[in-house]
């Protein structure tokens, strides 16, 4: 990996953090936080590169990695309702 592309995945992660700053309740899989999330603020990047920078959020503990009975990831924000209603639910067990 160049520096360049790792700089790029840098800037995807921050903005999808921004992104979750102003809509702390908002949950989507890959292809909702390319289409969603990033919209406005990135057009062009890869898959991976936005793969590789939820990744990097979910290791930083910004973002909780949900998989779905089909299978599907589901990324939602640790401090959001769903992260509170995952916790509680633990907590249950």
């Amino acid at each position: 990996m160049t520096d360049d592309w790792e700089q790029e995945v840098l800037d995807i992660a921050h903005n999808i953090s921004c992104y979750l700053d102003r809509h702390e309740n908002a949950a989507d899989t890959l292809e909702g936080v390319i289409k969603w999330w990033l919209k406005r603020q990135c057009c062009e990047e890869s898959e991976v590169q936005v793969q590789r920078a939820i990744d990097y959020l979910c290791c930083q503990g910004r973002i909780n990695k949900i998989i779905l009975s089909e299978g599907k990831a589901l990324y939602a924000s640790t401090t959001g309702a769903l992260a509170h209603g995952l916790a509680k639910g633990r907590k249950g067990h």
